[in-house]
């Protein structure tokens, strides 16, 4: 079942270029600039705005498949997210309100974004979630030891008008699909009536090969325009590539560095060994001097690169027009007639993209359907005051909010949740969040010391408190003073007291007599297993297969 999911994810990522091949494949066409159009539509810079946005789900009935499965391609048999609001003040900073309706539920929702943080605003949370977008960054920076070169080369990278460019240069490159119209007409958006230039574009899934063949022949024969988006990038990156190869020729000796705090060299660290350091920095040195040479160079450096994105190009050439009837008949399979993209998007006069329509299907013909034919999605959406000043709401924190980490468990946001809510149902009991299941082994029985594992006394399966709690989501305290275990159930609220040498718990203050009492052995408690996992909301069943207690919390 892994490979069937992983190859709907495989058709899915492939087919979603398709929607940026098809939206930036246009020449001019009825004397309306369509690249220009579509250059400004990629790069607008803020905006307000609202759209719907659904999936659908189309669903082979005759399949046999696990229920489990079925029941949540049923769950997402159509999802629809509708945005009231939409409030882009930039690349960097959003807002939105809408809602989203999945099955028979219906959850209202605000977010708001910036650099720093994501707030999002569920209806059924008691709280706003908050992501820390800064402190996520930082650490992926600091696990990737990532150095400021990179960071400092991503800004560079992200700069609007490398961005125009590149998408200038693709646009350029890519054809005409073969279904590709422009007319005028009149939309009303925002309530108002609005002259505009109509792009209809059409393409399936057996036009992708060709369209991806043409693009990369284009490529090649546009020199000009390749040699200008370079240097453009060189300019822009020349400084910051400089200094960082600088900086690598004139760096000390990886010994010295080594060795900077001792009144040792490796030669007298390890006496008779070659040092590898020396070798590598002798080897490198003259390499990296060529590269710095060649790059101070802008006519060479520009040519040289142009000479191996050339060499690029020829190669994926190559590998298209030597697909196989294997592959071909693979491909076909994945794309044919039923899989396509239908796009209309609306520009005003001055290359504003004001409203779109647009749907796009993956409908691979494959012997196993694993219980899915196609995956529909539509997009509409309408515009204004594109790349005027517009001001993103913001979702205040006066009141706290759920901050996200990576040590937050799924409990923890079903807590913040009302139980009544449709969004709890909708995680809880249709999604499962909080759903445990796993195989208790229990061996001979035996007591093993110090060990902490399971056994069986009296024909009673004793479990490790701890151990048990927090595989079923419960938080344990331990009282020293009094040796009184408490067992805290963050998902209903319940609160267990254990005492060690008592077969009497106090569930919620009242006393329930459990088969055993509890037991502390090698300063580990055990508690009858049956007692606790049903109290914290589970159950036990033996498995047979496994010869293990299977404890499942839903």
């Amino acid at each position: 079942m892994k490979r069937k999911s992983w190859r709907w994810k495989k058709l899915a990522a492939i087919l979603s270029v398709v929607l940026v091949v098809v939206i930036t494949s246009c020449q001019a066409i009825s004397g309306f600039d369509v690249n220009k159009a579509l250059v400004e539509a990629m790069v607008a810079k803020s905006m307000e705005g609202k759209g719907e946005y659904t999936l659908s789900l189309v669903l082979d009935e005759k399949a046999q498949i696990d229920p489990s499965r079925l029941a949540m391609l049923k769950l997402f048999e159509t999802v629809k997210v509708k945005l009231d609001s939409i409030k882009m003040e930039s690349t960097a900073k959003l807002s939105m309100k809408g809602s989203a309706l999945i099955a028979k539920y219906n959850i209202p929702f605000e977010a708001a974004l910036n650099e720093e943080q994501m707030v999002l605003k569920i209806e059924g949370a008691k709280k706003p979630l908050v992501f820390d977008l800064a402190e996520a960054k930082g650490d992926a920076a600091a696990a990737q030891e990532m150095p400021p070169f990179y960071t400092e080369l991503q800004k560079k990278l992200s700069d609007g008008e490398l961005t125009s460019s590149m998408m200038a240069y693709l646009v350029k490159q890519l054809p005409n699909p073969s279904k590709l119209s422009v007319d005028n007409v009149i939309e009303t958006i925002n309530g108002e009536s609005v002259s505009l230039h109509k792009l209809h574009g059409e393409i399936t899934g057996k036009e992708l090969i060709p369209l991806a063949k043409a693009f990369v022949k284009n490529a090649l024969k546009d020199d000009e325009s390749l040699k200008e988006l370079i240097g453009q990038l060189y300019d822009a990156l020349y400084p910051l590539l400089s200094a960082e190869l600088e900086k690598a020729i004139t760096a000390p000796k990886e010994e010295e560095l080594l060795f900077d705090d001792a009144d040792l060299d490796f030669d007298e660290a390890y006496p008779g060994i070659v040092n590898p350091f020396s070798q590598l920095k002798t080897a490198m040195d003259p390499i990296l001097n060529g590269l710095k040479a060649v790059l101070d160079d802008r006519e060479i450096a520009i040519e040289v690169i142009h000479t191996e994105v050339k060499q690029v190009f020829v190669i994926l050439l190559v590998a298209l027009e030597s697909l196989g009837a294997k592959e071909q008949k693979s491909w076909e399979a994945a794309f044919n007639e039923n899989s396509y993209f239908k796009t209309d998007l609306y520009f005003d006069n001055r290359f504003k993209l004001r409203k779109s329509n647009s749907v796009i299907q993956i409908a691979p013909q494959m012997e196993d359907s694993n219980g899915l034919t196609a995956i529909r999605i539509e997009a509409s959406t309408e515009n204004w005051n594109v790349n005027e000043k517009v001001q993103a709401d913001s979702i205040p924190l006066t009141g706290g909010g759920m901050t996200f980490t990576r040590e937050t468990q799924p409990t923890d946001f079903l807590q913040n949740l009302d139980p009544k809510s449709d969004v709890y149902q909708l995680f809880r009991k249709d999604l499962g969040i909080a759903k445990v299941s796993f195989p208790l082994y229990i061996g001979a029985g035996l007591y093993i010391p110090g060990v902490g594992m399971p056994y069986i006394e009296n024909g009673v399966t004793m479990v490790p408190t701890r151990f048990i709690s927090e595989r079923l989501h419960a938080k344990i305290e331990w009282d020293p003073a009094t040796q009184n275990i408490k067992v805290l159930d963050t998902l209903s609220s319940r609160t267990i007291v254990l005492h060690a040498g008592n077969k009497v718990a106090l569930v919620d203050g009242k006393s329930v007599e459990m088969e055993q009492e509890v037991v502390v052995r090698d300063d580990t408690s055990y508690v009858p297993l049956s007692f606790i996992v049903t109290q914290l909301g589970g159950r036990t069943e033996w498995n047979d297969e496994m010869r293990a207690i299977q404890i499942t919390r839903e």
